[in-house]
C-alpha cells in the first residue's frame, strides 16, 4: 500500500494525471522564468556597469564628476526601477522549447550573456562621455553638457530595456508580443525624464535648460546606437 508513496518520494517529476501535456508547459514555464531573471539581472548589472564605468571616465577625462549623485540616484530608483519589474514578467519567446536543455549546475548567467552585459556597459559609458565632451565643446557650458549627459544616459537604459526583452529574438520581433506592463513603465519613465528636463522635477535633478531639438538629437542617437550595438550582438553570437 505504501509502494506508490515511496515512489513518489523518491522521483524527480511526480505525475499526478496522465495528461503529458503538462509536462511540456510546466518546462515552458521554468524556463521562461529562468529566462526572465537572466532578464533583470542582465539588464541590472549592465546598466549599473555602465554607471560606474561613466564615473571613472569623468575623473579620467575630466577630473571630477560629470553626473550629479542625485542624477544617479534617479537613475536608479527611477529608470532602472520602473523598467526592471516589468522585464521580470516577459512572456515567454517563440522558441523557447527548442533550447537544448542545460545541465543542472549551469551559471544563472551564461559567458554570451556577460560578454553582452560587458558590450553594453562600455557603450554606455563612451557614448555618455563623448556626449558630454562634445556638449561642453558646442555649447561651452558646463550645466547644459551635464543635462545632455544625463539625458543620453537614461535613454540608452530605456533602449537597453527593449533590447532585452528578447534574450535571443530581435528587438523587432518582441514588438509582436504585447507585454502592457512594460510599456506603461516605458510612457511612464519617459514622462518623468520630460519633466526632469522641462518641468517641475528639474530643480530636484539638477539639470538646467536646453533646447528640445538638441535633446531630441541627443535622444534619437542614445537610442538608436544600444540598438545597433545589441541586436547586432545577437545576431553575431553562436546559437546554442
Amino acid at each position: 500500500g505504501d509502494s506508490p508513496s515511496i515512489v513518489q518520494d523518491a522521483g524527480d517529476i511526480v505525475l499526478l494525471d496522465n495528461n503529458y501535456k503538462n509536462i511540456t508547459e510546466a518546462i515552458k514555464e521554468s524556463r521562461t522564468v529562468l529566462a526572465n531573471i537572466r532578464r533583470m539581472l542582465g539588464y541590472l548589472l549592465a546598466t549599473n556597469a555602465g554607471e560606474a564605468l561613466t564615473m571613472i571616465g569623468a575623473l579620467l577625462f575630466f577630473g571630477g564628476q560629470m553626473l550629479t549623485p542625485i542624477q544617479i540616484l534617479w537613475i536608479n530608483l527611477v529608470t532602472d526601477s520602473l523598467l526592471v519589474i516589468p522585464l521580470g514578467l516577459e512572456p515567454a519567446e517563440q522558441k523557447v522549447l527548442r533550447k537544448k536543455p542545460e545541465h543542472k549546475d549551469s551559471a544563472i548567467l551564461p559567458l554570451s550573456m556577460i560578454i553582452r552585459m560587458i558590450i553594453i556597459a562600455i557603450m554606455m559609458a563612451a557614448v555618455t562621455i563623448s556626449t558630454y565632451a562634445l556638449s561642453k565643446l558646442f555649447l561651452h557650458s558646463d550645466e547644459q553638457a551635464n543635462t545632455l549627459a544625463f539625458t543620453a544616459l537614461v535613454v540608452m537604459q530605456w533602449s537597453s530595456a527593449i533590447s532585452a526583452r528578447g534574450l535571443y529574438e530581435s528587438a523587432w520581433q518582441r514588438l509582436k508580443v504585447r507585454h502592457h506592463s512594460f510599456l506603461i513603465a516605458l510612457i511612464v519613465a519617459i514622462l518623468l525624464q520630460i519633466s526632469a528636463i522641462f518641468g517641475p522635477l528639474h530643480v530636484l535633478v539638477d539639470t538646467v535648460a536646453v533646447s528640445w531639438w538638441t535633446v531630441l538629437i541627443v535622444a534619437i542617437i542614445a537610442f538608436i546606437i544600444p540598438l545597433i550595438v545589441i541586436e547586432t550582438y545577437k545576431k553575431l553570437q553562436t546559437k546554442d
